[in-house]
Formats: C-alpha cells, sequence, structure tokens
C-alpha cells in the first residue's frame, strides 16, 4: 500500500482496497494498545512460544542423536573397511549416503539452532513489551508524522487490508526510548 501525494488514503497498487490513513492509524492503536495492555494476549503469546521452543528443541535433541548414530556408523564402515571385510567400491557404497546424511544433519542443526534463539529473544522481548506500552501510548499524539511512521514500520511485519476486516501482524517490538533515541541520533 502506499499514500498518493494528493491523497489522504493508502491505496493497495493489487486490488485498489482504500483506507484513510487516520482510520489505518487508529485501527494500528487500537490494536497495539490491545496486544501491549492484554495480560491474556502476552500470556498466549508467549505460551505458544513457548511450545514452538519446545518442539524445535525436541528436533534438535533428534538431530543430535541422529547425528551420533550416522557418526557411529561411519566409524563401523571404516573400521570394517580397514579389518578388509569390505572392498573399495561396498565400502563407497555404504559410505557415502552416510556421509552426506551426516552432512546434511550438521548444516540442519545451526538453522535449528537459531530458530529456537531467535524464538527465545521475540519471548523475552515481548515479556518486556507490555512495560513500555504505556509510554508509547503516553507519547504518540505528540510524535511527528516521520516518528509515527517509522514506529510503525519497525513494529508491523504485516498489515492485510481486505473487504471487511483489517489484519495487523506486529514483529519484534524494541523498546520505545531506544527507538526514538535512534531516531534523534539519525
Amino acid at each position: 500500500m502506499y499514500v498518493p501525494s494528493n491523497s489522504p488514503k493508502y491505496i493497495c497498487t493489487a486490488c485498489r482496497n482504500k483506507i484513510p490513513e487516520i482510520d489505518l492509524e487508529g485501527i494500528f492503536l487500537d490494536e497495539l494498545k490491545s496486544y501491549l495492555l492484554s495480560p491474556e494476549k502476552v500470556g498466549k503469546y508467549l505460551s505458544d512460544a513457548n511450545a514452538i521452543i519446545g518442539d524445535k528443541s525436541a528436533q534438535l535433541e533428534t538431530l543430535q542423536k541422529e547425528l551420533q548414530k550416522a557418526v557411529r556408523e561411519a566409524e563401523r564402515i571404516y573400521q570394517l573397511y580397514m579389518a578388509e571385510g569390505l572392498t573399495p567400491q561396498q565400502f563407497k557404497e555404504l559410505y557415502n549416503p552416510n556421509d552426506i546424511r551426516k552432512k546434511q544433519l550438521e548444516a540442519e542443526m545451526p538453522r535449528l539452532q537459531a530458530e529456537i534463539d531467535l524464538l527465545k529473544i521475540d519471548g523475552l522481548s515481548s515479556e518486556y513489551i507490555a512495560s513500555e506500552a504505556k509510554d508509547l501510548n503516553a507519547c504518540w499524539p505528540s510524535m511527528s508524522y516521520q516518528e509515527r511512521r517509522s514506529m510503525i514500520e519497525s513494529l508491523v511485519k504485516k498489515i492485510t487490508i481486505g473487504k471487511d476486516e483489517i489484519d495487523i501482524s506486529l514483529c519484534y517490538l524494541p523498546s520505545f526510548k531506544e527507538m526514538t533515541n535512534g531516531q534523534r541520533t539519525l
């Protein structure tokens, strides 16, 4: 969506849906307030995040066990080859698929660990958000247009506007003070 220079409305280039800037800002503030100031929503978000962290941690543990199994299997195949129980061709046929799987596991584990770490950071920041919400709510009217726009851009992952509904997806929320300090130094 964009706001043409001669119009006070956001317009979607694809579907041509329109919504006035002031209405979208009001809806955004209401959504932000209800999310930030609702202990139930914050609690649900944290419990969902903890459940996902638990699932991903279990996946990581399974991958670690599979990696240990692949390493043991590679060692067993190598020992069999060294004891001349396998020909070079047989060794390759047994060792190569195992080596490929081991490399896949080694590549997957850091990615999964990064996802877990990101979820933990998001969870911690969500706990901190509730305390910062009151500052944002109090300062919003005195902020300039550009400051509000920067704030919205940093808080919102995606806004979907349909014919009868608006869906606002919030993302990681840094502290209000950090964002305003960062804007002042620019």
